[in-house]
């Protein structure tokens, strides 16, 4: 992956730029985007990702969190995602249809019988053969997993 390719997910999405020194070593912060407001799941989803990557990472990234749509709507958020000034967002299917039309497939009602039917399509070949073709659409996006919004 380079350093300009995007991350989106229904999930998440990450890439690395905007470097800024700390104290002896570079850090990297990652911008991350959300239309919900400030504790909504989701955001508290992304927030604790960013928590793990910092301690996992010793301080090296670290993810600065825009809740409530303040860097604009999920199709201004998938632009900006991108160009490169949003690394991390967190969207909804619904917006990629335009951009990847098979993931439609998952906007269609009653597709999956029950919870454990959906985990197992999504977290199986069929969600990751979705995943690539998000990551490799013309969209300059990358999939890093799926999120269960309800």
């Amino acid at each position: 992956m380079t350093f300009r390719r995007q991350i989106i997910a229904a999930a998440a999405f990450a890439a690395f730029s905007l470097a800024a020194p700390m104290a002896a070593q570079a850090q990297t912060v990652l911008k991350a985007s959300d239309v919900h407001p400030a504790g909504y799941p989701n955001v508290v989803a992304v927030e604790n990702l960013g928590k793990k990557l910092e301690a996992a990472t010793n301080g090296k990234y670290k993810m600065q969190m825009f809740a409530g749509g303040v860097l604009g709507s999920e199709k201004e958020v998938v632009e900006q995602t991108q160009v490169g000034a949003i690394q991390i967002s967190r969207i909804s299917l619904g917006i990629l249809g335009p951009v990847v039309p098979d993931v439609n497939v998952f906007n269609m009602p009653f597709v999956f019988r029950d919870e454990a039917h959906m985990r197992a399509v999504i977290d199986g070949p069929i969600g990751k053969e979705l995943m690539d073709k998000i990551t490799n659409s013309p969209a300059r996006l990358v999939a890093l997993g799926w999120m269960d919004s309800g």
